[in-house]
């Protein structure tokens, strides 16, 4: 069963399928506000979690606590500087865990494997170098 396709819903989901920086919900809000005046934070944050609930976005802790999304679902990695707390995304093929060989070992059934990295980025890491 799809959901319901609300404007609300096209908005946020149009929003985050064109952003790179890896947004929280309130950023989603303030840029959705510009096209949706109307549209609530308590909508942003509900729309949200339906999306990632039916893998239409993934959502991401950062290291500032909050929780960003990324509308970007080809399978990738992220970067998360832990200065900075900016995120990227990774295009270079990681090792991944192998998922078929687990599943068949252990009778789990995996639905989605994440791989990130944590560190300082190119820019905290030189300011922290002078």
């Amino acid at each position: 069963m799809s959901a319901r396709q609300t404007v609300q819903r096209s908005a946020i989901l149009s929003y985050l399928r064109r952003q790179e920086s890896h947004p929280t919900a309130k950023d989603v809000h303030l840029g959705v506000k510009a096209q949706l005046p109307g549209v609530s934070l308590s909508t942003v944050y509900r729309t949200l979690g339906r999306l990632r609930d039916e893998g239409e976005a993934i959502e991401l802790p950062g290291v500032d606590g909050r929780a960003h999304y990324d509308g970007r679902l080809a399978r990738h990695a992220h970067f998360h500087c832990v200065s900075c707390q900016r995120l990227w995304d990774v295009e270079e093929e990681l090792p991944i865990f192998e998922v078929r060989e687990f599943e068949q070992r252990t009778g789990f059934k995996v639905r989605d494997q994440r791989f990130d990295l944590y560190g300082k980025c190119s820019s905290c890491h030189n300011k922290e170098e002078r």
